[in-house]
């Protein structure tokens, strides 16, 4: 199996500690991680090799909240090369649009779309590190991995959905991979990012944000049309950081 990922996260490391499931089996495992979703073209086909009954499920947030959060998870890197976070946003959000311009635009199809996502060409580290905007294109990971799974074996979850309504949520996810029914307790935040001392001038600022909100908006409308539901990312207002 290829090498994606990167140290405990590469996908041969982790799925050796999975059995193979037949399909009469009554039998359930899962597995969590970023890095499947957009690290290589190549995951989900060397999944489905591995076990071609697996369930996906997609946990998607606000992609202007995640890319916040994850310039916070990776402050040190920003703060090594003294990078705020408006500085890292404007100049990736117009290399992006030069990426993606013809497929939004009707003149490229949804394949050339997919392989544009991953091509490295698209990724400039040197200005953001952390590929904050990439990251927030769900429109083209998830479409991938539905044309390899199928759509009837990919769920879509609102991570708003996991913290307002955990127990309708989770029953919904339970029911799509197969589970009975079963009332959770208690629920505990996990892979949390750790507060840190960010200075001023390179937190997130509201005209920055409202950038955002309006770059994302054509490639999340794909998206909603995609999985049949609006997730209303773009009526989410300004946070103090």
């Amino acid at each position: 199996m290829k090498k994606i990922g990167h140290g405990d996260h590469k996908l041969g490391t982790r799925m050796n500690g999975f059995p193979f499931i037949e399909e009469t089996e009554n039998f359930v495992t899962g597995d969590g991680s970023v890095i499947y979703m957009i690290d290589s073209e190549e995951t989900p086909e060397q999944i489905k090799r591995d076990n071609p009954y697996a369930k996906i499920v997609f946990a998607l947030r606000n992609p202007v909240e995640r890319a916040w959060s994850d310039y916070r998870f990776c402050f040190s890197d920003y703060e090594k090369w003294e990078i705020p976070f408006h500085d890292a946003i404007e100049k990736t959000m117009p290399e992006i649009t030069k990426c993606f311009s013809k497929h939004l635009n009707g003149i490229e199809n949804d394949d050339k779309g997919i392989e544009m996502f991953y091509q490295k060409s698209c990724i400039n580290t040197k200005s953001d590190p952390a590929v904050l905007i990439r990251k927030g294109l769900y429109f083209y990971p998830v479409l991938h991995w539905i044309n390899t799974f199928g759509k009837e074996n990919v769920f879509i979850v609102d991570s708003e959905d996991l913290k307002l309504r955990p127990q309708q949520t989770f029953q919904k996810i339970y029911k799509f991979i197969g589970l009975c029914p079963t009332k959770i307790v208690k629920l505990m935040a996990d892979n949390v990012t750790r507060k840190r001392e960010i200075p001023n001038h390179m937190k997130i600022d509201k005209e920055t944000y409202e950038k955002m909100q309006s770059f994302f908006e054509p490639y999340n409308k794909k998206l909603y049309e995609l999985i049949g539901r609006d997730l209303g990312w773009e009526t989410s207002s300004f946070f103090a950081s």
